[in-house]
This record gives C-alpha cells, structure tokens and sequence, in this order.
C-alpha cells in the first residue's frame, strides 16, 4: 500500500520535468554537448565510462539524455544500443571493458537535506524510466557504487508487471583508496605473496615504461594479451581486440588513459596494464602477462606502479574493474582493495 500512494503522490508532481536528448554528430549543438561533459564531471555518479570522449571510442553512438526540472539539468543518463559490443550482465558490463554506465544525478542534490535529495531523485528516476520505456525495448544500466538507492528500479510497473520488470544483479569490484600510499609502509596491507613479488622485482631490476611509444606499447600489451590466450588454448576474440584499440585511440587522444609495461633488466616486456581514469578514480581495464615471465613479479610491480602514479596525480581511488571471477577476484583483493558493490540492471519490455 505504501508503494502505491508513495509512487502516486510522486506521478502526480511531475508537471515541471522534460524528457531531452542530446543531439549528436551533424546537427549537434556545442552547447549541448558541452552541457553533457559538465554534468558527467560533476556528478557524483558521472565516471569516465559516461563520458562522450569515451563512449565515441564505439562506432555506433550511444543516446545521451537529460531530465530537465523548469528547463535545469537535474539528471543524465546514457542508453546504449544492444549490439553485439553490448554483453549480458554475466560479463559485469553494458559496453565490453565498461563498468559504470547509468544514471547521474546533479551535484547540487548533495547540499540537499537527505530526505529531500531521496525523495526528489526517486521522482526524477520514476519520469526517466516511464519515458525512456517508452523509446526503447531494452534498458541496461550498470549503475554506480554511490547509486544506492534502486526503489524506483524495484518498482518499476509495479502495479502491471506485463510490461516488464527490472531484474537487479549484485555485482561486486575491488577499490584501492590511494590516499593509503601516502605512508610508506602502505604495502604491509598487501598478501605477502604480493610483497614477496614486488621484493623480487626489485631484486631482479625490473622496471616500468609508461607510453614510450604509442603505438610499440598498444602492440606490447596486445601481444601479451594474445600470449595468455594461448596458454589456456584459446585465441583473442578479433572484436575484443578491436575494441582495445579503438579505446587506447580516444584514450591517447584526448588524455584519459595510458599503458605501463613492466620490463626486465634485459628489456623484454613482462607484463602491460591499461588503465582509464577520470577526476578521482584510475581503473585498470586491460592487463597482459608474459607466461615466461610469471615468477618475475613484473605483473604486481606494474599495479603498484600505476596505483603510485595516480595517487602522485592526485587521484582517490583506483578500481580494479570487477571481482566476478574467483580466480581474478582473490588476486585483485590482495592488493588491500576493498570488494564494493554494484548493480546491473536490466529491463525489458513485453515482447510482442
């Protein structure tokens, strides 16, 4: 009962919202897309998977829309194409190598009492959802770990479950708070086989290239991306590899990502990772290994070396990018990352 009256009194004071979307390509407005790129700054749920530098990175455009109150931006949310780049939830993902694409609300709800920020966001979500059901078959966000409120997701055709609910996965990733590197002994907090790892390294004069050449690196980490492949018998997906470059591209491009290599004292590569980043938090997106060099400790020197640049840069937090597989989840865990969780959630219309 409480549902119902709630989500009426909420239905009935929606006079003032609009529905916009972002014109895109030939056509755009400057202002506009300007507007887009502020709005995902600020946000506390915007993140460099919303952003329009990172989302050009795919051939076919995502749709940005915003929720307008009294003509104000007061959220935004990226729907994105079901494409084949556009994996079911068992991934982690809505783009392939994407975490956090989903709604954003404006920053200035959170100098709003808590109460009213709740209350008017729920009122915001409950418009975007009707009228984007309206537009579309298909919704599929992977909603941000500081998106803890999914009520108007639950409730969604509460009363009229026809027309398709929303099904939430729990998902889980591993954040490193960087400020932790300010003390020296930061690494005591990492399993001892990490700190015996980056003992080695050092030992072993290993060290660490950051984007020396652009396009020898991308070929490093692409290499050793195919070398792990082949050691479990399989080869790399060609659209895996397509997606990889065309994300370093835009990364190069417009300044939001860069690759380390880990090298051995004879200079071969041991291990590359990629990682993105935004305002506060570096993301450690791709990663490869060279199987001859797995005793070298090259793959943990490369990590705490990214995480020690971004923390230099000033950046918060650095997120490892999913702990859904056991195997993956313990090694990225023994970093001293913390396991954060998040949803994915997916809607779909009655099929006809």
């Amino acid at each position: 009962m409480s549902v119902s009256s709630s989500t009426d009194d909420r239905a009935q004071d929606q006079s003032t919202l609009s529905l916009i979307e972002i014109e895109q390509g030939q056509g755009a407005k400057q202002a506009d897309l300007d507007a887009w790129d502020q709005f995902c700054r600020q946000s506390p749920q915007g993140n460099i998977f919303c952003d329009r530098r990172f989302l050009a990175a795919f051939d076919e455009p995502c749709h940005l829309f915003m929720v307008l109150d009294a003509g104000k931006p007061q959220m935004a949310v990226p729907i994105l194409p079901q494409r084949p780049l556009y994996v079911p939830f068992a991934k982690g993902t809505t783009v392939r190598f994407s975490l956090y694409q989903g709604p954003m609300f404006a920053q200035a709800h959170s100098e709003m009492a808590r109460h009213s920020a709740l209350t008017y966001q729920m009122k915001l979500m409950d418009f975007a959802l009707s009228s984007l059901a309206e537009r579309f078959e298909v919704l599929n966000f992977g909603l941000h770990p500081c998106f803890n409120d999914l009520r108007s997701i639950q409730w969604f055709n509460y009363h009229d479950e026809t027309k398709g609910r929303f099904v939430n996965h729990l998902r889980y990733t591993a954040v490193y708070d960087l400020e932790q590197l300010g003390d020296p002994e930061a690494t005591r907090g990492f399993r001892q086989l990490r700190r015996r790892e980056l003992a080695r390294a050092l030992k072993d004069s290993v060290y660490v290239t950051q984007d020396a050449k652009e396009n020898a690196d991308l070929e490093t980490l692409c290499s050793l991306i195919e070398l792990n492949y082949l050691r479990q018998g399989l080869v790399v997906p060609d659209d895996e590899s397509v997606v990889l470059r065309d994300i370093y591209r835009q990364a190069r491009e417009y300044g939001f990502g860069e690759i380390f290599v880990a090298r051995t004292a004879s200079g071969e590569a041991a291990s590359a990772v990629f990682c993105l980043y935004d305002r506060d938090t570096a993301y450690y997106l791709f990663a490869g290994n060279h199987p001859d060099h797995r005793r070298t400790g090259a793959s943990t020197h490369v990590i705490l070396h990214s995480m020690q640049h971004y923390h230099k840069r000033g950046l918060r937090h650095y997120d490892f990018v999913g702990i859904n597989n056991p195997n993956w989840g313990d090694f990225k865990l023994s970093f001293d990352s913390r396991p954060v969780p998040y949803f994915i959630s997916i809607w779909q219309g009655k099929q006809s």
